[in-house]
């Protein structure tokens, strides 16, 4: 309970985010050539784009583009240099592209609610489904030839991933695979030659890491500010010791409960001072670059911190990725996910074409090649893998993008039910700081979310979207 008090300005943050959605070029490098038009970037030339009177009376319009994809800057930025001065002057178009940090969703979430929101947007994961309903995102088939683009994914598009309620919000892009990362030489300097097998087997190494070492070193690290920690940077990691996320695609319910005691050991070591101190206040990022510094043991992960590791907070020490279970005997896949492409933002309904042709941009195959090739991301396509010029050299890349024990999961439902009380966010917030136990918290959750889940579908949700056959 010392620590039970740090909640509330966090709480009161979270809320009221909760709250307003709810209410209203190097040739060893891959790059892409933006001159010329790519696979699924079927950009209309300019028909009189030979003539000089003609380009002259181009209008140019700015299409505002937000992301918090830290780990692909380079080569987004790039991509948008290139196409400004290219393609982007034909077309009448400049991209005015932001990339935030981990306070991505709150600013998000105040700009949409303000009626300031960009015009493309990727979606915070998970919460594709609000966005929707709350025509913070429109459907791409109500874009001139927005249909005929998304024809050509065909039945790659998926139920809650792409489709909601009928309509295709985003197409597939990209897929993201989850690790704990861990620093090799922290633990070599403990005494330990191998990464943990077991969540057991991690605690005990976070202990030992913190007793010796001396207020400097610490075992543990997640940025609570950033609330990660209720799906990729949390409860997300337990799903190969229990076969599915929060909600249970087997029996259609929620299922906190299965999830206790991940979420008790991980209350367990910061009651044990394993945690890295001050937690309560560091978003994800900030989580990140402690650990790139070296003096932690542990942190919980997803593919696109290969880059991140890489680039944006280049690791001062050696580390890897494991991926432990609560028992050896566990036989549960590792939990995969398509990741939101960009969505098209309200105000993209202003300047139709021209959003299109920027989404188009961003999830073309050209794109998508170059991200893998330089180790950002893992396609979605896996044509796009066998084209590739290069293999990806990024430490642990390959790791990440090792799929041969992993599954992609159906999408939890929980995006579109309305819950009364406390949100998971807070809830699993006061477990982890001690203010309520893990079983405690994930009972109230179980009930609250269910109820909620009924009340769902007696007004029209179709649970069958969500089973373990879709």
């Amino acid at each position: 309970m010392k620590m039970y008090k740090k909640i509330v300005t966090i709480l009161m943050v979270f809320t009221m985010t909760f709250t307003l959605l709810t209410g209203c070029g190097k040739e060893e490098k891959g790059t892409l050539d933006t001159s010329k038009n790519s696979e699924n970037n079927s950009s209309s030339k300019n028909e009189k784009s030979g003539d000089a009177q003609a380009s002259e009376e181009v209008t140019m319009d700015t299409i505002e583009v937000w992301t918090n994809n830290a780990s692909t800057k380079e080569e987004d930025e790039k991509m948008v240099a290139d196409f400004n001065e290219g393609q982007g002057k034909e077309l009448g178009i400049q991209i005015n592209y932001k990339i935030y940090g981990g306070d991505y969703a709150d600013v998000l979430a105040i700009a949409l609610a303000a009626e300031e929101g960009p015009d493309l947007f990727k979606v915070p994961q998970t919460n594709l489904a609000q966005y929707a309903e709350t025509g913070f995102i429109t459907p791409i088939t109500k874009y001139p030839r927005g249909q005929e683009f998304v024809d050509t994914y065909g039945d790659e598009l998926q139920n809650n991933y792409n489709i909601i309620l009928g309509d295709v919000y985003t197409v597939p892009h990209t897929i993201s695979t989850i690790g704990v990362a861990y620093n090799k030489d922290l633990l070599a300097k403990n005494g330990y030659n191998e990464p943990p097998k077991t969540w057991t087997e991690l605690k005990e190494m976070a202990d030992t890491i913190t007793k010796n070492g001396n207020g400097k070193e610490f075992g543990f690290i997640e940025g609570l500010k950033s609330t990660g920690y209720v799906g990729v940077n949390g409860l997300w990691h337990f799903v190969s010791s229990v076969g599915h996320s929060e909600f249970n695609p087997a029996t259609g319910k929620f299922d906190f409960a299965s999830m206790a005691p991940f979420v008790q050991l991980l209350a367990d070591m910061y009651d044990n001072g394993d945690w890295f101190p001050g937690v309560e206040g560091l978003n994800n990022d900030a989580a990140r670059a402690q650990f790139a510094e070296g003096n932690i043991g542990f942190k919980l992960s997803a593919s696109w911190d290969a880059g991140v590791w890489q680039d944006q907070f280049p690791a001062k020490m050696d580390w890897g990725i494991c991926r432990p279970v609560f028992d050896l005997n566990d036989t549960y896949k590792n939990y995969t996910w398509q990741t939101h492409s960009l969505a098209l933002g309200a105000s993209a309904m202003e300047k139709p074409e021209k959003a299109l042709e920027v989404l188009k941009l961003f999830v073309s195959d050209d794109a998508t090649r170059v991200l893998y090739e330089n180790g950002k991301a893992i396609p979605a396509k896996v044509s796009v893998i066998e084209t590739a010029k290069m293999e990806p050299t990024t430490k642990n890349f390959d790791q990440f993008a090792d799929m041969s024990d992993s599954k992609l999961y159906p999408l939890s439902p929980k995006g579109m039910v309305k819950v009364e009380g406390e949100t998971m966010e807070t809830i699993l917030l006061k477990a982890f700081l001690g203010g309520v136990s893990a079983d405690e918290a994930m009972a109230d959750l179980d009930k609250r979310y269910n109820e909620a889940l009924d009340r769902a579908v007696a007004d029209g949700l179709d649970l069958t979207l969500y089973t373990e056959t879709n």
